[in-house]
């Protein structure tokens, strides 16, 4: 059956986006049922890892010769002052893609503006950094998705991946929910996912896992990065850095944890002072909202592995 569908979408304002093709409610579940999205050994060509508080993005692809290539990108996500507008966590697929969508007004806008078409943007130039206002582009880019959250038992299919012109607000918490991706990205992402395919429905789906960690591990560089809990969500960072580094084989008798809780301490009031100056500034008017990278940069912080070391290494019974 050929359905419309009409999903909400983020552009500063509520809105909709429309287009066209067929789904099949369910069409991966199968498929997703044994895989695993992080390095799996057989099964699908392309799957696609999200981390949220990384504002991140990984294109998994394997070519005919069983070589693995990546395309990382930064996205921007739901902002998620409430579960409504946050971008769901969970397990997924990918099914198709669109160019050409068409955004409209959503419910917070005039009550004569709702449901017209969007025709300009107002954004800010890359070059100048000053407010400008651009015609919305004809080629916008989509790619749709149904995500699985395991724990609450619900299916997402109103969230996508899209293109925006908004590009300041990607690495940022701004949509109602959708994944944002500046425009070469989103050019660059589009082509690679199901290359095969140039506008509609999948042969395959595309597996897809969102996950919230809030904690990673760089083992080139032998550094903790710590990513702010936008979300608010129920986990503590000492605990989830305790989790990460025996997974990258460090021995947690080596970890001085008293400097362990004191850089926490130092990321967590920098990611709330951050965080309260975000929310505010994307709450001003179109023309007050621009956000520079290094005022996003600080929703992260880092840490190297030496400045977390035992001076002398503790004997296993006056370990942590």
């Amino acid at each position: 059956m050929n359905l419309k569908r009409v999903l909400i979408l983020t552009f500063f304002l509520q809105i909709h986006v429309t287009f066209h093709f067929y789904t099949t409610a369910g069409l991966a579940f199968g498929i997703l049922e044994n895989f695993s999205t992080s390095y799996p050994d057989k099964g699908p060509n392309q799957w696609v890892v999200v981390n949220i508080p990384a504002y991140q993005l990984t294109l998994y692809t394997r070519d005919a010769g069983d070589s693995l290539k990546t395309l990382t990108i930064p996205i921007g996500v739901g902002k998620g002052t409430e579960p409504s507008n946050e971008t769901p966590t969970g397990e997924g697929y990918l099914y198709a893609k669109e160019t050409g969508v068409i955004f409209r007004y959503g419910a917070q806008t005039p009550e004569n503006l709702i449901g017209k078409i969007i025709k300009y943007s107002y954004t800010f130039d890359k070059k100048t950094l000053k407010p400008i206002k651009i015609p919305m582009p004809k080629d916008m880019k989509s790619v749709f998705m149904t995500i699985f959250n395991q724990e609450t038992q619900n299916v997402y299919e109103q969230f996508v991946l899209h293109q925006t012109t908004d590009w300041y607000t990607v690495r940022a918490p701004a949509s109602n929910g959708c994944i944002r991706i500046d425009e070469e990205d989103m050019q660059n992402f589009y082509d690679g996912l199901a290359p095969q395919v140039k506008s509609g429905r999948f042969p395959l789906p595309v597996p897809i896992s969102i996950r919230y960690e809030m904690v990673e591990y760089d083992n080139r560089s032998r550094r903790l990065i710590l990513h702010a809990n936008v979300y608010h969500k129920p986990l503590n960072y000492l605990d989830e850095t305790l989790k990460v580094l025996p997974q990258e084989s460090i021995d947690l008798g080596q970890i001085d944890i008293p400097k362990l809780r004191w850089r926490i301490a130092k990321a967590e009031t920098q990611f709330q002072v951050t965080e309260q100056y975000i929310r505010k500034k994307l709450s001003q008017p179109p023309s007050k909202r621009l956000l520079l990278e290094e005022e996003k940069q600080q929703l992260h912080y880092s840490l190297f592995l030496d400045e977390i070391l035992n001076e002398i290494r503790l004997p296993d019974n006056e370990r942590y």
